[in-house]
């Protein structure tokens, strides 16, 4: 994955990943594959960034090398969750606000509002937790595959399948199954926080 920044460094990445280690929000057991620094059109600098897992665990899948399709999970390893994606990017985005994943043209995210309005507030879960308490859950409806779980989600793929009445489309399949503010603190791994 690409990123552009003016402020992020090195560093950053590698301490917002440790950080999300010790929450309990991405295993131990990932690493970075690959976390080189570029130059950039757009931003100071840009980082290629790849994740891998040692262990099959949470859903996940073998990996892709980008060059050659999936790769040998027996000798490659396995690839990072969307939720570990999301809970790192997440980190980023606390250090600098306006980075863009992917390249200016064609941004995946342009920045962290974006970034939280595409993943449906999973990765924010102070503020999903306010919303949910005043005003319900702003992403009631799950779609695709995660609409035949009983649980709302694909493993490893909580901050995906989402939708509200704005955003969403019939001919997606889905049914409405909001969030409570305990599965968002268990979920985000937050601990309960005495009045």
């Amino acid at each position: 994955m690409r990123i552009h920044a003016n402020a992020l460094t090195i560093n950053d990445i590698r301490d917002a990943l440790l950080a999300e280690q010790e929450k309990g929000r991405i295993a131990r057991h990932v690493t970075f594959k690959t976390l080189d620094e570029h130059g950039s059109r757009s931003h100071d600098r840009s980082f290629e960034i790849q994740l891998e897992a040692a262990v099959r665990d949470n859903g996940r899948r073998a990996g892709n090398s980008g060059s050659y399709g999936a790769m040998r999970p027996e000798y490659d390893g396995f690839a990072a969750t969307f939720d570990e994606w999301g809970w790192l990017l997440a980190a980023l985005y606390k250090v600098e606000a306006t980075v863009v994943v992917g390249t200016g043209k064609y941004a995946i995210y342009k920045g962290r509002e974006d970034f939280h309005e595409k993943t449906f507030l999973t990765y924010d879960p102070e503020r999903l937790i306010n919303t949910i308490r005043f005003y319900g859950d702003p992403y009631p409806l799950v779609t695709g595959r995660a609409a035949k779980t009983k649980r709302g989600y694909m493993i490893g793929r909580q901050g995906a399948d989402r939708a509200n009445e704005d955003t969403y489309r019939s001919y997606w399949g889905g049914k409405e199954q909001p969030r409570t503010v305990e599965e968002v603190r268990e979920f985000a791994k937050l601990e309960e926080v005495s009045a």
